[in-house]
């Protein structure tokens, strides 16, 4: 039994599509959580037509939670995490298409390979080392640095911009893993506008796990016993996008967990469109206090954190390493 968590705003064209790929590709028992984090669209509708496939005894329950007040990301994958009940967790993205067969039992097989690993990434994996340079003199750290946090913030997510839908200028692609590359670049994997690209079937089915300093969520493997010992997501990062390498840092830096990467197959276009830009009504003052409240909160903690550690200090990570399951 395993339970897989998806966070929903705003896609309702493409929702139901991507959670029936879920559910066919899974092979495992298990239990579907989907929350819908106050959608503006039609999204809760479509997710009530899921139950409608509901007929494969091996499913023992789909719950949809529905949000009152938004709480993105990072808090909804934390309250979808203290629900689950099973050794592993799955967190999956709602615009991801799966299009691998058994890719949850791929993830739980390397999983249960090493003791040592908290996670594992199907989409791809950093080097945090290789990106800190870039991170320091990246707008975003400058903005911690210059104490302009709230400004950028507040004026970037209230800010309404309409993006008109764009079609994908690019063929598929195949992304060779190889050993060289992986251990001299800062990212591998399905990331950036690599996202639409297919890795070579030698990659997915050599059963290597790329073991790294950090990953990008989704579809994200989870040892549920070693997350709560951390303290989760810590949900101060989702403004700077970085709540997933915070994670995978303090696990290693607390207990020298080790995170890793396994290519799984789906489709997920990068290109913008209607249903993942991020908005609020201007008129909720309720949510305009919570942003502003979670702004306040990331400036005043981030020189606490162990990201400001490795960004400002000389901290020794582990070395990325390829291992067999």
């Amino acid at each position: 039994m395993i339970d897989l968590i998806v966070v929903a705003y705003n896609n309702e064209k493409i929702i139901l599509n991507n959670v029936i790929s879920i559910i066919s590709n899974v092979k495992s028992d298990f239990r579907l959580i989907i929350i819908n984090d106050c959608s503006t669209d039609n999204t809760l509708s479509e997710l009530k037509k899921i139950r409608e496939f509901n007929n494969n005894n091996k499913m023992k329950k789909i719950e949809i939670i529905n949000n009152r007040y938004p709480k993105f990301e990072t808090k909804c994958e934390n309250n979808g995490l203290k629900k689950a009940k099973s050794k592993y967790v799955i967190l999956l993205q709602a615009d991801m298409f799966i299009q691998e067969f058994g890719f949850d039992q791929k993830l739980i097989c390397a999983m249960e390979k090493y003791t040592d690993l908290l996670l594992i990434s199907g989409r791809g994996g950093e080097n945090l080392l290789e990106l800190k340079e870039a991170f320091l003199a990246s707008k975003g750290f400058q903005r911690l640095l210059n104490k302009n946090l709230l400004k950028h913030y507040y004026g970037r997510i209230f800010k309404s911009e309409k993006k008109s839908k764009q079609k994908l200028d690019k063929e598929v692609g195949i992304i060779n893993l190889d050993i060289p590359k992986f251990l001299g670049s800062g990212s591998i994997g399905k990331i950036g506008e690599n996202a639409q690209g297919k890795f070579s079937k030698q990659d997915l089915l050599d059963n290597k796990i790329y073991v790294c300093s950090s990953v990008i969520r989704g579809p994200l493997i989870i040892d549920l016993e070693k997350f709560k010992k951390i303290g989760f997501f810590d949900y101060r990062y989702f403004f700077q996008g970085w709540d997933d390498h915070d994670a995978c840092f303090r696990a290693f830096d607390q207990y020298r967990w080790r995170v890793g990467f396994v290519p799984v197959q789906y489709f997920s276009d990068i290109h913008p469109k209607e249903y993942t830009q991020f908005s609020l009504k201007r008129k909720s003052f309720i949510n305009e206090m919570m942003i502003l409240i979670n702004i306040l909160k990331l400036s005043i903690f981030w020189k606490k954190s162990s990201l400001y550690k490795l960004f400002k200090e000389e901290i020794r990570l582990a070395e990325p390493e390829i291992r067999k399951f």
